[in-house]
């Protein structure tokens, strides 16, 4: 094995790493100075997370996808959520919580977000016929809590945050 090969083909991954990385704490930024009205009642005036999401995440592709990449989903399912088309009970609540953390949520705001989807997509939702075994909204919603809990041990700030 030659520790200089494995040096140089680690080293564009960690760069692609950590400018995914750098794109969650530019969108933290954007929303906490209030650009995006993110926090408390001003979010609240959205049907629901996948909506809050469409309007504070960047339109740039190659943000998406590096947002994408940094919350470990894939940029398609990324945009079918902002759309939409996917509910928050078909993504990893892992990529859900840190989404949330990283647009400035606080949990109870996330949590009415998210609530706003699963009832959409359980009520009126073009595709909610067709879900023969649509996820239980407490279990969707405890599952979101234990990420939150788990990415927030992961945050320096989050003492603050809640």
């Amino acid at each position: 094995m030659n520790p200089e090969s494995d040096e140089e083909s680690f080293h564009p991954a960690l760069e692609r790493m950590l400018t995914d990385l750098d794109e969650l704490l530019r969108l933290r930024r954007r929303t906490k100075d209030g650009a995006n009205a993110a926090s408390g009642a001003a979010a609240r005036r959205f049907s629901g997370f996948s909506t809050f999401i469409d309007a504070v995440l960047p339109k740039s592709e190659d943000a998406e996808r590096r947002i994408a990449r940094a919350i470990r989903l894939d940029e398609e399912t990324l945009r079918q959520f902002r759309r939409r088309e996917v509910g928050p009970a078909d993504l990893p609540a892992d990529s859900l919580a840190t989404l949330g953390r990283s647009a400035s949520l606080e949990w109870a705001t996330f949590d009415a977000l998210v609530t706003r989807d699963l009832t959409w997509f359980v009520e009126e939702s073009p595709l909610a016929m067709l879900r023969e075994n649509s996820a239980d909204p407490a279990e969707v919603r405890r599952l979101l809590r234990a990420a939150w809990e788990r990415d927030a041990l992961d945050d320096a700030g989050a003492l603050d945050d809640e």
